[in-house]
């Protein structure tokens, strides 16, 4: 059974090389013309750079108010304020920075940008720079922002935890220069949230620090008066006992106070500081090769993808038939018959 299968499938694969070899002249000529269109197509056309950045998060530094707050939780001095603050951990996601890079508001950003074309003094938007038409202000400008996704990429390298932005055009300086703005735009809009975050937790931190000053006053007040009223308390246990106990809320109210007051410093600092909060690895220069169309790839592909599709035609043919009209013309073409003789 097996070879009588084997023996089929042979006779087919040599059935289909008798009858490529049989028409051998439109096999090569079919695959030959459509090398020869698709190179003249791929000349026409324009060539296209891609640029290439790359950036990663830097990560917070400090421990920051939490940490700090962290550890006098335990002795009951602030509670859950390290969770009214909240942390920034998943903010420092490469996937956060990729969702921003495809948000509409930093893409209108990018696309309302200035740009100085090649030769020119004159700086122009990419509304201009592209030639995006449409009939009024917003369907241009959405329009604009379409080609700009159309035209840009982002990827996200999870084990280094690096975002790669990457924008094709005819231009190899407009490429790298709408990349190189995409990175910054994010740091920008990155800068911005860490600002408006401090002033919040200024604040908040600025009223707790009043309220902490002012029970600590209380606190001071509540031992000095009991050491006032109780000269000898240190002779009995019971007044021993109270003692420390308000001498420990003193403690825990002066430990918080100060730890306010550094953390109040730290948010008045972060409120202006304009620090970049991203790590460009490799800024985007304008390329020097082109990475579209790749003319000698795409040449090739439509010579073996043709010479395939005629190999099929005329194993398809039956045996004895007459040949079809086209193929016997294709053959008698004088131009074949000089070239494949």
């Amino acid at each position: 059974m097996m070879d009588a299968r084997q023996d089929s499938q042979m006779r087919s694969v040599g059935e289909i090389v008798v009858a490529a070899r049989a028409r051998w002249r439109f096999v090569f000529g079919a695959a030959f013309a459509a090398s020869m269109i698709t190179a003249i197509v791929v000349l026409i056309l324009p060539p296209r750079y891609t640029a290439v950045t790359r950036f990663m998060a830097d990560a917070p530094s400090k421990p920051g108010l939490e940490g700090a707050i962290g550890g006098l939780a335990g002795s009951g001095g602030l509670g859950g304020i390290a969770a009214l603050l909240g942390g920034g951990g998943s903010a420092q996601s490469p996937m956060y920075y990729a969702a921003i890079l495809r948000s509409r508001t930093l893409l209108k950003s990018v696309v309302e940008d200035k740009y100085p074309p090649a030769g020119s003094s004159d700086s122009a938007n990419l509304l201009v720079a592209w030639a995006v038409k449409g009939k009024s202000d917003e369907l241009r400008l959405d329009n604009g922002l379409r080609k700009l996704l159309k035209r840009s990429n982002v990827s996200v390298d999870r084990v280094a935890g690096m975002v790669i932005v990457s924008v094709e055009d005819e231009s190899p300086a407009l490429a790298a220069e709408v990349a190189n703005r995409l990175v910054l735009h994010v740091d920008r809009f990155n800068q911005e949230r860490r600002r408006t975050r401090a002033n919040r937790q200024r604040v908040f931190v600025e009223g707790r620090a009043k309220e902490t000053l002012a029970a600590l006053a209380e606190s001071e007040d509540a031992l000095r008066n009991f050491e006032d009223g109780n000269r000898s308390w240190r002779t009995a246990a019971s007044l021993s006992l109270a003692h420390d106990r308000l001498d420990r809320q003193v403690q825990v109210n002066r430990e918080v106070y100060l730890t306010l007051r550094r953390e109040l410093e730290t948010s008045r600092i972060d409120e202006v500081n304009d620090t970049p909060v991203l790590t460009v690895v490799d800024a985007a220069e304008p390329p020097v090769r082109k990475s579209y169309p790749q003319r000698t790839m795409s040449v090739l592909l439509a010579f073996f993808m043709t010479f395939a599709f005629a190999v099929v035609i005329v194993a398809g043919l039956t045996p004895g038939a007459p040949i079809p009209g086209w193929i016997a013309a294709w053959d008698r073409l004088p131009i074949l018959r000089s070239l494949f003789r």
